[in-house]
């Protein structure tokens, strides 16, 4: 099933979004089976075939399940690729309308938005570029025009001149159906002259001819801040839980050993770790001084320096 707001689209108030077309329910259902473009995940290509299966017309029953909406969203059937595959973007929307029926003036204005768009560029009279925003916004001016004009006319001409050359306005204006004077009357243009030569008037001032776009919506950044009640209270929290940091004492860490390039001067308090007993062996004298030197946290001196001691005190003895 084609999943989206139903609530909202039975009328009678038109939908937030754009209004692009009018179709009748017929049309539109009809246009929905054949296009054979539900596939994975969606699940109406199954139920056509299911409702087939019964000898039902899949049309006529979708048909009488659309019966009761006003409006519907405007289904793509080709993606980028050009691959069948169903689409619609909860934006754009048609008007659906029995055959009984005849359709609002701003949908009515809406399905030949094209036809006027492809009959300036194909009589040259604008830069494709100019009409890009009004392909997708609508022209403001059309459903008034439309109103207003007799139903004979053709609306493929509802222009302005903000498009088109100023060479070209002579031109199209004699080629007009209905002369200025008239659209005077029908209060589709205004006294006001827009170009003095040819002799162009203004639209009426009741006649919108402002496109107003949408505001841009900046992207959202990729990891959205906390709220600020929670920012708040985790600073609340820091504040009542931080402690200010203890004085960090630094104790000077005194080098074990004592470097082999030293020619520092022995101290009385490592002469006296030097055991200068005869029948001890230097590595044994050596080992008990290295303990007493760790012991009262003393630098160590190299075996060398220690042996040198030692031999020069046992002389002395």
């Amino acid at each position: 099933m084609i999943e989206f707001p139903w609530i909202r689209e039975k009328g009678p108030s038109r939908p937030i979004g754009c209004l692009t077309d009018c179709r009748t329910v017929r049309e539109l259902s009809r246009e929905v089976v054949e296009s054979n473009a539900f596939g994975y995940p969606h699940t109406f290509g199954r139920a056509v075939q299911m409702v087939t299966s019964f000898s039902l017309d899949p049309v006529r029953c979708l048909e009488l399940g659309l019966a009761k909406l006003k409006f519907f969203p405007k289904v793509k059937y080709w993606d980028e690729n050009r691959n069948k595959k169903a689409k619609w973007n909860f934006k754009d929307f048609v008007e659906l309308y029995q055959p009984t029926q005849v359709p609002s003036a701003a949908s009515h204005a809406a399905s030949y938005l094209g036809d006027v768009c492809a009959k300036i560029e194909a009589m040259d009279l604008s830069y494709s570029r100019n009409l890009n925003k009004y392909q997708e916004h609508g022209m403001p001016w059309l459903e008034t025009c439309n109103e207003r004009l007799p139903k004979v006319l053709p609306r493929d001409r509802l222009i302005t001149s903000e498009m088109i050359h100023n060479g070209e306005l002579g031109e199209l204006e004699r080629q007009l159906p209905v002369t200025q004077r008239h659209m005077k009357e029908l209060r589709i243009l205004s006294q006001l002259l827009l170009v003095q030569s040819p002799a162009i008037w203004r639209f009426h001032e009741s006649v919108p001819t402002k496109l107003v776009l949408p505001p841009v919506v900046a992207p959202r950044p990729a990891h959205p801040r906390p709220p600020a009640a929670q920012e708040q209270r985790v600073e609340v929290a820091d504040f009542e839980f931080e402690e200010e940091p203890d004085e960090e004492l630094i104790d000077r860490i005194q080098p074990s050993t004592v470097p082999a390039s030293t020619n520092a001067r022995w101290t009385d308090l490592e002469t006296a770790y030097v055991n200068v007993t005869h029948d001890m062996s230097h590595n044994m004298a050596y080992e008990e001084y290295k303990r007493r030197c760790k012991e009262n946290s003393v630098a160590i001196r190299t075996f060398c320096a220690f042996k040198r001691k030692r031999q020069r005190l046992m002389q002395d003895v």
